[in-house]
């Protein structure tokens, strides 16, 4: 007879809607015997490959060293699903620090998918803001169509050059300097950009 653990875990692996979006919490896992977490592991690898980005952040939670494999098997065979390689990227970067997986992850600002970016810019918040990061966030303000992610990425700007302490933050002094970085005259942004650049070279 199945745990209440596994019964638990089930649930969420095949939810829908809003449930399943919630994803797993590491309490799915606890309690679990031997042969159970051996099925769990053996049952969010095939969800993975089958596209529930969802299961990226399960593997994880049950067991880092089973995990690292699956995600690195999805990354290979999942060429298509950016959901699902955009987790498992995030996931392995939470696992290793390896450059590689944020590579991946700031190769995805790239999607067509304005979802896909605003889910990456998330992702990255927990990222080095290095070159390469910041390179592509002044190319998401100067050239993103999409409003939502000129915004995200004008916080991340800031944050990475230590303007703020916290990508979430409401209360900033820079708020009028957010503004012109998202605003939908390109010259505008671009003018805010050469300031940010300045205001660096400064320092």
């Amino acid at each position: 007879m199945a745990s209440v653990t596994f019964d638990r875990f089930l649930k969420q692996l095949y939810a829908q809607g809003r449930e399943k979006a919630d994803g797993f919490d590491p309490g799915d896992f606890d309690g679990m015997a031997a042969n159970e977490r051996q099925e769990a592991a053996r049952l969010l690898r095939e969800a993975l490959l089958k596209g529930d980005d969802t299961a990226a952040r399960g593997l994880v939670f049950l067991d880092p060293q089973t995990a690292r494999p699956i995600l690195e098997e999805a990354l290979q065979k999942v060429q298509g699903d950016a959901w699902v390689r955009l987790s498992a990227a995030r996931e392995l970067w939470g696992l290793t620090g390896e450059s590689h997986y944020q590579g991946l992850m700031i190769d995805a600002l790239r999607d067509p998918s304005e979802l896909i970016r605003h889910r990456t810019l998330v992702a990255l918040e927990e990222t080095p803001h290095n070159d390469r990061l910041m390179t592509a966030l002044e190319s998401l303000v100067k050239d993103d169509p999409d409003n939502v992610t000129r915004f995200m990425a004008a916080k991340h700007l800031l944050f990475g050059l230590g303007l703020i302490t916290d990508i979430h933050d409401t209360n900033h002094p820079y708020k009028q300097k957010v503004r012109d970085l998202t605003d939908e005259n390109r010259q505008v942004r671009e003018k805010a950009l050469a300031e940010l650049k300045s205001r660096q070279d400064t320092n």
